[in-house]
C-alpha cells in the first residue's frame, strides 16, 4: 500500500511538470509580442489605409458642403425634419470640419504619412523631394488641427 501511495504524487509531479513545458518560453512570448508590434508598424505603413482614410476624408467633406453647417436646431428641423436633425446633432454632421472624428481622421493620416515616409526614405539626394513633399503635407494637415 505504501508503495501505491507514493506511486501516486509522483505522477501528479509529472503531471505538473508537463504542464510547465506547455507554458510558452520567455522568447516566444518576445517574438510574438515583437510580431503583433509589426503588425501595427505594417497597418500604419500601408497605403491602402491612407486610401481609405482619403476616401472617408473625401465623404465627409462632401457632406459638409451639401448639409448646412453651423446653424441652430429649429433651423435644421425646419429643413430636414426632426429626425435627422438629431441625426446631425448626434454625428456633428452640422459641424463636420470641426467634429471630432474629423479631427481623428487628420490624425490618422498625419500618423499614415509619417509611417509611411519613414519605411520608405532611404538616405540619399535623389529622396529629397519625397521626404519635401510629404513633410509639407504632414504640416498642412497640422495646420488644419
Amino acid at each position: 500500500m505504501k508503495n501505491v501511495k507514493q506511486n501516486q504524487p509522483s505522477a501528479t509531479v509529472g503531471k505538473k511538470s508537463n504542464d510547465t513545458n506547455k507554458r510558452i518560453s520567455p522568447e516566444k512570448a518576445d517574438r510574438c509580442e515583437r510580431r503583433d508590434s509589426n503588425k501595427v508598424w505594417e497597418f500604419f505603413c500601408s497605403v491602402k489605409l491612407a486610401v481609405v482614410i482619403i476616401l472617408l476624408m473625401v465623404v465627409a467633406c462632401i457632406l459638409g458642403t451639401v448639409i448646412l453647417q453651423e446653424r441652430t436646431l429649429d433651423e435644421y428641423v425646419a429643413r430636414y425634419g426632426h429626425g435627422l436633425a438629431t441625426f446631425f446633432r448626434f454625428t456633428q454632421l452640422n459641424n463636420v470640419f470641426y467634429s471630432h472624428w474629423f479631427s481623428f481622421l487628420l490624425i490618422l493620416l498625419c500618423a499614415n504619412l509619417i509611417c509611411c515616409t519613414i519605411k520608405r526614405w532611404k538616405n540619399s539626394f535623389l529622396q529629397t523631394g519625397f521626404i519635401l513633399t510629404h513633410l509639407s503635407l504632414i504640416l498642412i494637415l497640422a495646420g488644419v488641427l
